[in-house]
């Protein structure tokens, strides 16, 4: 029974890294609802998350399943391979709304402004985009919301599954759990929060 436990745990955290390739046909999509002069600027501007997302599933999905195989926790390097290309996810997440900003609306914003608070500046921007574009542009941000709550979840489902990945190295900061849904989207994950109110930072 503890076998059977134990494999669906496997499977269910293999099927949560896959869902990250989904997003990026999901940020395409929403961009492209959008619409108007701005849509091929924000389509380069999320490039880098795509790319970073896709990298980061790769790179997870290849330890996971080394890891399913053997048995044994990541060595050093695959380790710090996985902890940093999800590092480099949530730098990707600043950058875009760096540029973002920009483009959509006009807003000049460097990215030491934003380091502090990756999350509040997506949900400032979501906020002030609805405001010029209405429901359009809302999906957009929903989805770069809910790639940074998942990553968190994901990142502590890899730990307490065995494979040596430390979510506290792995996230950048202490970040709140927020309870993010994207419309047909089932996430295997709690939608639980912690006590304490922080935001992502780098």
């Amino acid at each position: 029974m503890a076998q059977v436990a134990q494999s669906k745990e496997l499977k269910d955290t293999y099927d949560a890294i896959l869902k990250l390739y989904d997003c990026a046909e999901d940020i395409i999509s929403a961009i492209e609802a959008v619409g108007g002069k701005e849509m091929e600027s924000a389509l380069n501007i999320a490039e880098p998350v795509i790319e970073q997302l896709e990298s980061t599933a790769e790179i997870l999905t290849e330890a996971f399943i080394i890891y399913g195989e053997t048995g044994k926790p990541m060595d050093n390097h695959s380790k710090n391979r996985a902890e940093s290309s999800i590092r480099k996810l949530y730098i990707a997440l600043g950058i875009f709304c760096e540029s973002i900003g920009e483009t959509f609306l006009g807003l000049k914003a460097s990215i030491s402004e934003l380091a502090g608070d990756i999350r509040g500046q997506i949900i400032a921007l979501q906020a002030k985009a609805k405001r010029k574009f209405g429901e359009r542009a809302d999906r957009l941000f929903t989805i770069m919301l809910w790639i940074g709550d998942y990553m968190k979840k994901l990142a502590h489902q890899l730990e307490k599954a065995g494979t040596g990945l430390s979510a506290s190295l792995a996230i950048p900061g202490i970040m709140q759990l927020q309870p993010v849904t994207i419309t047909g989207r089932n996430n295997s994950f709690s939608q639980t929060q912690e006590q304490q109110i922080r935001s992502w930072s780098l």
